[in-house]
């Protein structure tokens, strides 16, 4: 799949040039209404391309990729910004960190059922230290008291129990928030 994204981003780059070159000639041409057609058709198909997330572990980028292209299959706006290209943090430790924080959010927008739904994930490397924070649209929550709204709490509830117990065995400590319909999450994690 991130090969195949690769594909497509080098593909969309190369074609660019060709595209910007017509909409330069039919802005310099005063062809405003067309250069502007022309623009949204544009805008479209790079907003269909495949977002591929790069943090140099395989691992990671799978998740949040599927994670990615499922929320987006859902309606949800994925936003990613990674600035790190080498994480040597525990893989397994931290596919569960994010795939049980990423299944929360993308549960959470999917409560939401007026306006737009987004999640927006940062990871930041500095020095030792590996900081991961998730945005999501979210109806009211309590943070002092997370616990599953489903009825088998049985066979639920059990995502953010494992985050802080994996960030945790990771020397990382875990917080969240509230506040006007986003819900938040930090993870720091120090090697």
């Amino acid at each position: 799949m991130i090969n195949d994204s690769y594909t497509e981003i080098k593909n969309l780059k190369h074609d660019l040039k060709n595209q910007v070159s017509v909409l330069n000639d039919l802005i310099g041409n005063e062809r405003f209404e067309e250069a502007k057609v022309y623009m949204g058709r544009l805008y479209k198909d790079v907003e269909q391309t495949t977002s591929v997330c790069y943090t140099g572990n395989p691992v990671v980028d799978s998740i949040i990729n599927l994670k990615g292209d499922y929320a987006k299959s859902r309606g949800i706006n994925f936003i990613t910004k990674i600035n790190t290209n080498t994480i040597e943090f525990d893989a397994i430790a931290l596919c569960r960190i994010l795939g049980n924080a990423l299944d929360n959010s993308i549960e959470a927008c999917e409560q939401v059922e007026n306006g737009e739904k987004y999640i927006y994930i940062a990871i930041n490397q500095i020095n030792n230290k590996l900081i991961i924070e998730i945005e999501n649209t979210s109806l009211p929550v309590d943070v002092s008291n997370l616990t599953t709204t489903k009825a088998d709490k049985k066979l639920h509830g059990i995502g953010m129990q494992s985050i802080k117990q994996s960030a945790e065995s990771m020397n990382g400590c875990v917080s969240c928030n509230y506040e006007n319909g986003y819900f938040s999450i930090k993870i720091i994690l120090t090697e």
